[in-house]
């Protein structure tokens, strides 16, 4: 609060300053407010400056503020806008990174027309070799269709980016499919990936890779794979912390809940 108040002081001093083709300074302040969850401010300073001094950071960066402040629907409808701020605006990669973050966040079947034609529309961009490579926008497209059951689509999105990315791969990318087979109740498939991950040259399982494990055991009812991955799998020693993060943890006792080991 004490930020956002200064922030506004700034902002007042030189308000009679800015101009509509200032559109760096415009950018910084629809990201200050959005990070102080002033969403309303932030879209006012957006609303406010002329179309042809829009670009496509500018855009973004509303974009990020409905993210940050979980305005999902909001952000999806002003990707879908982008069209009418002119031609010479095209879509980066951070633009599919984030729309693409934003349809993850909806309910499953919610928008699901609108998330696969953003799909599509990414598939038809004129840099779709460079940006369908990429570790985030893969990761995210993979958790879009696991929220529909769509498993067949996720395994060749996972499959294709391997081969594509076979020595800068992301482990943000092995997670989601670990958690997307747990979701669709796919415990064998989901052991299977982590197994491979764990044999992988240079990535290892973090925190989230055996959390996802263990859920997918959770969720299945396999109270004893998950007693054997927390006994066997997750170090312990020097690594103890990994062990008892609070998110394993807490996957474990609502597994031993579920399964009545309280």
């Amino acid at each position: 609060l004490e930020h956002l108040e200064k922030g506004r002081q700034i902002h007042g001093y030189i308000a009679e300053q800015i101009r509509d083709s200032d559109i760096q300074l415009q950018t910084v302040l629809i990201d200050f407010y959005a990070h102080c969850q002033a969403i309303e401010t932030a879209q006012q300073i957006f609303l406010d400056i002329e179309n042809r001094y829009q670009n496509i950071i500018c855009i973004s960066a509303m974009m990020n503020a409905y993210f940050l402040n979980k305005k999902y629907i909001e952000c999806i409808q002003l990707f879908q806008s982008i069209d009418t701020f002119g031609d010479a605006i095209e879509c980066d990669l951070l633009t599919y990174r984030l729309v693409l973050a934003a349809c993850t966040k909806l309910p499953p079947h919610h928008y699901f027309e609108i998330k696969q034609q953003i799909h599509e529309q990414l598939k038809r961009d004129i840099h779709a070799d460079i940006f369908l490579h990429d570790g985030i926008i893969q990761s995210n497209l993979i958790a879009m269709y696991a929220q529909n059951g769509m498993i067949a689509l996720c395994v060749d999105i996972f499959d294709t980016y391997l081969q594509n990315q076979s020595e800068q791969q992301l482990l943000i990318v092995w997670n989601v499919m670990i958690h997307s087979y747990g979701i669709n109740g796919m415990v064998t498939e989901c052991k299977q990936v982590f197994h491979r991950l764990q044999k992988h040259s240079y990535l290892q399982p973090d925190v989230y890779s055996y959390s996802a494990l263990l859920s997918a055991c959770s969720h299945s009812g396999d109270m004893a794979l998950a007693q054997h991955i927390w006994a066997n799998d997750i170090p312990d020693g020097d690594d103890a912390q990994l062990k008892y993060h609070w998110m394993i943890v807490s996957i474990l006792v609502d597994c031993c809940a579920r399964n009545g080991c309280l």
